[in-house]
């Protein structure tokens, strides 16, 4: 199958999908105004929880086909166009104690992660996949009544490049603004970190366990690249340098490689599906991740 074939496709069952979605909501509408003309309102909730779940059952398999039609043969044949060397699994992602390492951010109450993405990109090994953290929040009201409630501590595409040298303690840049606080934990004895790029220190937060690798790292031309690389992307963004690895989380509340439902499946998708594969090679290009700092002595 061509990329022609697989849009034109893709394309019906989205349309499959939109058409399931309107005609259960005019059903819901419908039954809850006929309801409330003829009914009290106990027969009203109750012909709209029913109406619901008839358009769940409808629209659901519909929308699965969609889902996993662009996952299982859309992306792999995407992904070969872009690079060979690069592995695929949606079901999959980056483990919670992974992410956790980095140090950037709590550990979170609840954790999701799935579309890992792993391979070399040249001549790093590097892993990426969507996370999404969340911290759990529990209150009393004044009748004693508890409510839950979660909030998010990260949402977004998480990088991940391994090196066969190991930086020594922690080194971590958070773009300024950032809606999280650093969480070091008791491992490493941090402290801010001032650098030489005058507006690198007002974009970002620098802190660090060591001063001299920090200063060694992130040198003068690393940190314009990584000013570049913040420009480009919108969202907020953090890297963080320890053991063997450079994590780059783009907090920018998006999940990647889904199918458009609202707009045509045309090739433009594939334009805008190709933009997100390439940002894995522009952080290697952008930060040159291949340079002698990343490699054993």
């Amino acid at each position: 199958m061509n990329y022609d074939q697989i849009i034109n496709e893709l394309e019906l069952k989205r349309k499959s999908v939109l058409k399931a979605i309107m005609i259960s909501a005019l059903v819901t509408l419908g039954v809850v105004l006929i309801s409330l003309l003829f009914g009290d309102v106990t027969y009203t909730v109750g012909a709209f929880i029913v109406a619901v779940i008839v358009s769940v059952i409808i629209c659901e398999p519909k929308s699965k086909a969609y889902k996993n039609q662009f996952k299982n043969e859309f992306m792999p044949m995407m992904l070969k166009e872009f690079d060979e060397g690069i592995n695929y699994n949606y079901k999959e992602g980056l483990s919670e104690s992974i992410t956790n390492s980095s140090k950037l951010f709590k550990r979170p109450d609840r954790y999701k992660t799935e579309d890992l993405l792993y391979g070399k990109i040249d001549g790093v090994d590097f892993k990426c996949a969507d996370v999404n953290m969340e911290e759990k929040h529990v209150r009393r009201d004044k009748d004693g009544k508890t409510h839950t409630s979660y909030t998010t501590i990260f949402h977004g595409r998480w990088f991940i490049f391994e090196f066969n040298k190991e930086f020594n303690g922690l080194i971590q840049v958070r773009e300024g603004g950032s809606p999280n606080l650093p969480w070091f934990g008791s491992e490493y004895k941090v402290k801010r970190t001032k650098l030489e790029d005058i507006e690198f220190n007002k974009r970002f937060n620098t802190f660090s366990s060591d001063q001299h690798e920090a200063f060694y790292v992130l040198t003068p031309s690393l940190m314009e690249r990584m000013k570049e690389l913040e420009r480009a992307n919108p969202g907020h963004i953090y890297f963080s340098f320890i053991k063997n690895q450079l994590h780059v989380a783009l907090y920018n509340n998006k999940d990647t490689f889904e199918p458009p439902l609202f707009k045509p499946f045309d090739r433009q998708i594939i334009e805008e599906q190709m933009r997100d594969l390439e940002l894995i090679k522009d952080i290697v290009h952008e930060l040159k991740l291949n340079i002698k700092i990343f490699k054993k002595d």
